[in-house]
């Protein structure tokens, strides 16, 4: 992916509303959001990336965002330091912790993370515009890929509907500060 020059230059002259900086990125299933965590954690000093995929649920097929809210955000905006257990997809079940202190730059990605539950948090948002037909293509080949799984039945029954319901009802596009055609 190409990244706008300008991405890296509005994110450095943000002000923080306490120690650390969030960031918040949303998109469809395969928009790209991790890829962009990661080009911003390899150009941001001082960074680190959660992903909302650590708090899913089978059962809600979707993030626990009591979770995230209680496990990230609060301890984050208290300038404390964070402890989450990240989901194993493969167990199914909760494995290895992440430790997170204050300060730097914490960058939250996945599908959800700019629901209204979380984004009075965010000190900048930002959107990956793709259609759900391009990211449900490269979700599976990546799900293949990374895991030799084949999710098209979960893509398809869960995750999509799931997704296209977020979007329609909460319209998370309309709160980012930054939108990035995630379709190239």
């Amino acid at each position: 992916m190409n990244y706008p020059s300008d991405l890296l230059q509005k994110i450095k002259a943000i002000e923080p509303k306490r120690k650390t900086l969030l960031i918040g990125i949303d998109g469809v299933g395969g928009a790209g959001k991790t890829t962009l965590s990661t080009y911003l954690q390899g150009n941001l000093p001082n960074s680190t990336i959660v992903q909302l995929d650590d708090f899913y649920v089978p059962a809600l097929g979707r993030t626990d965002r009591n979770r995230v809210i209680e496990q990230v955000f609060t301890p984050l905006e208290h300038d404390v330091s964070v402890t989450y257990q990240v989901y194993n997809w493969v167990a199914d079940s909760l494995d290895a912790s992440i430790f997170i202190n204050p300060g730097g730059i914490v960058i939250i990605e996945g599908v959800y993370a700019l629901h209204p539950d979380f984004v009075l948090y965010y000190d900048y948002k930002i959107w990956i515009n793709c259609s759900s037909e391009i990211g449900f293509q490269r979700g599976i080949d990546r799900d293949k890929k990374r895991d030799g799984v084949d999710n098209s039945e979960k893509w398809k029954t869960i995750w999509m509907p799931n997704e296209k319901e977020y979007v329609d009802m909460q319209n998370p596009q309309q709160c980012a500060d930054y939108i990035y055609e995630g379709t190239s």
